[in-house]
């Protein structure tokens, strides 16, 4: 569960140093920005009666000048956020409310990222298959540029079946090369019956695995 938490703060800091240029502990919102000076703008955020969590990540999204698209599946429509926060940055807002829901972001376009449920990141079900979003050190690790890892393979799943493994790295999926989970869990769900083609490392090396579907399951749930 920790592993996760702190996951959930590497995604939250790269997709904000990586859209805006700054790091977490810069203020924003039209401040000066100086070495730790007063005059840095701080939120106070008092509710414990609840707000509706999708509208209160797009308002601090939306003051570090980025776009947030919400995961359908994820239900965020009527989700109610609990929190009280006093003297934090905006950014710094968003990392508590991110860790505290157990929520999952990812970049999906130019100053846009993807929040979906951290649940719906660690698996694809149509598949059989439990999945782990790779950081770029960890994709080195692996001697990829990016991929999700398959870190379990359900025993006479689809994915079993195929000769899919527990350490393969999917990189690219019917030909085009794996950016994000929740891009890749979306598409094979969607996908119509037929065979799903695969390119996976397998110990450095490059693999294709080719897995029939069905319409037996063609959604993901949480």
């Amino acid at each position: 569960m920790l592993i996760r938490f702190f996951t959930a703060i590497l995604v939250v800091a790269s997709c904000f140093v990586l859209l805006t240029g700054q790091t977490l502990n810069a203020k924003k919102a039209g401040a000066e920005k100086t070495d730790g000076a007063p005059g840095e703008k701080l939120l106070t955020m008092p509710f414990p009666n609840g707000v509706n969590l999708k509208f209160l990540i797009q308002e601090l999204a939306g003051e570090m000048d980025l776009i947030v698209a919400f995961d359908a599946e994820s239900r965020f429509e009527s989700r109610t956020v609990r929190i009280v926060l006093k003297n934090v940055t905006v950014a710094e807002a968003l990392e508590q409310i991110f860790l505290q829901e157990r929520l999952h972001a990812e970049e999906s376009g130019p100053k846009t990222i993807l929040v979906t449920s951290r649940i719906r990141e660690s698996s694809i079900a149509r598949l059989g298959v439990g999945i782990t979003p790779l950081t770029e050190q960890r994709a080195k690790d692996f001697g990829v540029q990016a991929g999700i890892l398959v870190n379990n393979v359900r025993t006479y799943s689809p994915a079993s079946i195929a000769g899919l493994k527990a350490g393969d790295v999917i990189v690219q999926i019917e030909g085009h090369p794996v950016r994000t989970a929740i891009g890749v869990i979306n598409e094979i769900v969607n996908k119509k019956d037929g065979d799903l083609i695969l390119k996976v490392v397998r110990d450095r090396k490059d693999q294709t695995v080719t897995i029939p579907l069905s319409n037996t399951s063609k959604t993901d749930r949480d």
